[in-house]
């Protein structure tokens, strides 16, 4: 009788836990997971709409592939971690608009299994998910303790608005040689550059301000696509007998950039962008032009990013004026110290070799408040050919990852 009992009582716990004693040691192991119980709860029939508008969110979820932290010690369910970041099925709550049901499951069985939750207004939610509780529990897996490699970098470095990697201030057209961060984000912004040349000796001063569109969008966690755009530019020269003054279209680039290595402390990854012929700058020709570069960030600590890129650049003119080629690379280097979580210090060091030379210092500041971001950098050259004063730059984000 007691085998009996203890054979039911087995039993029944594994109906309520199908997922107990699977192999979720990964991130990768987590995706696939999901991607695959999606796959095959897409493959039941049925009209319901409702059922369609979950799976699409956990679609969304999975593809983006950030994973709650479990700061237990052995492998369990966590709905909603400390950070806020949700698991599959509390983000399907919280993305129905059932944003108070997570908290409350958070509040009274942040580590149950689902079958097994008595929490009121849960039962009313499954009801009207569109899939059964018996398929919300497939989803549903455990996650490991933090001493698990649980989050890999890009995942794990996630800090809302607030920016990563190099500065984007450089002495080139729409962030061409300025590096590139090494994770991919879904973001939009705007921004302002302001440059100044002034050349006493030989009577020649000039101001350049434009004002910048930029954004990317995350593919998968280890692809992006990108984009900035001078949306308007402002020059005014003058030298010993002419004044000139200006205002037109920019230069824009598009790219992309690839990870190849994402650990827990360090990322690799390669970008590219290309230079569209899109401004009105010099009088009968257009700008064109490609970048490729390798980006590296290493995290050792929470409050430290060290960071790097070399590339290389080629841009020229097309129309019935000079040619302009104009080739070289960047070697860039610095780090993000981040003392608080809402802000953080970036320093830059950057020498670039060419038809242009330079080695440039860059600092900036970088405050987020939720989603939103900040940066405020400024860079000067301290030797080379290039002939500007000084360069400053200020560009406010939202990111929707």
């Amino acid at each position: 009788m007691n085998a009996l009992a203890l054979l039911t009582l087995l039993s029944l716990a594994s109906t309520t836990r199908p997922n107990e004693g699977v192999d979720f040691s990964s991130p990768e192991k987590i995706r696939a997971h999901l991607e695959a119980t999606e796959k095959r709860l897409r493959d039941v029939p049925s009209s319901s709409p409702q059922r369609t508008a979950t799976l699409d969110r956990l679609h969304a979820y999975w593809t983006r592939g950030e994973f709650p932290h479990n700061p237990g010690t052995a492998l369990t369910p966590i709905f909603v971690d400390d950070r806020g970041v949700a698991c599959a099925v509390a983000q399907l709550v919280i993305d129905s608009g059932a944003g108070e049901l997570a908290q409350r499951v958070k509040a009274t069985d942040n580590h149950g299994y689902l079958l097994e939750m008595n929490v009121p207004g849960l039962a009313e939610w499954i009801a009207q998910s569109g899939l059964t509780a018996e398929e919300l529990a497939s989803i549903q897996p455990s996650y490991p303790p933090d001493d698990f490699e649980m989050q890999s970098g890009c995942g794990a470095w996630r800090a809302k608005g607030l920016g990563e990697g190099p500065v984007a201030l450089g002495y080139q057209e729409a962030d061409m040689a300025t590096g590139r961060r090494a994770c991919p984000r879904t973001e939009l912004g705007l921004g302002g550059r302001f440059g100044a040349i002034i050349d006493t000796p030989n009577f020649y001063g000039a101001l350049g301000v434009q004002g910048v569109v930029f954004g990317s969008y995350a593919l998968r966690p280890t692809t992006e696509l990108f984009a900035t755009l001078e949306a308007v530019s402002f020059t005014f020269a003058q030298n010993a007998v002419l004044t000139s003054t200006q205002v037109t279209l920019g230069n824009m680039t598009v790219g992309g950039t690839q990870v190849l290595i994402d650990g827990r402390h360090f990322i690799g990854s390669v970008s590219a962008r290309v230079l569209l012929p899109t401004s009105f700058e010099i009088p009968g020709a257009r700008l064109l032009g490609g970048e490729l570069g390798a980006n590296v960030s290493w995290r050792p600590m929470k409050w430290l990013e060290v960071h790097g890129y070399l590339g290389g650049d080629l841009t020229g003119a097309v129309g019935r004026g000079p040619a302009l080629v104009r080739g070289g690379a960047l070697l860039l280097g610095g780090a993000q110290l981040s003392p608080f979580d809402w802000g953080a210090l970036v320093v830059d060091l950057s020498g670039r070799l060419g038809a242009v030379t330079y080695f440039a210092p860059t600092v900036a500041l970088r405050f987020k408040i939720g989603k939103a971001g900040i940066e405020l950098g400024g860079t000067l050259p301290l030797a080379g050919t290039d002939r500007h004063n000084f360069i400053a730059g200020l560009r406010l984000n939202w990111r929707f990852d």
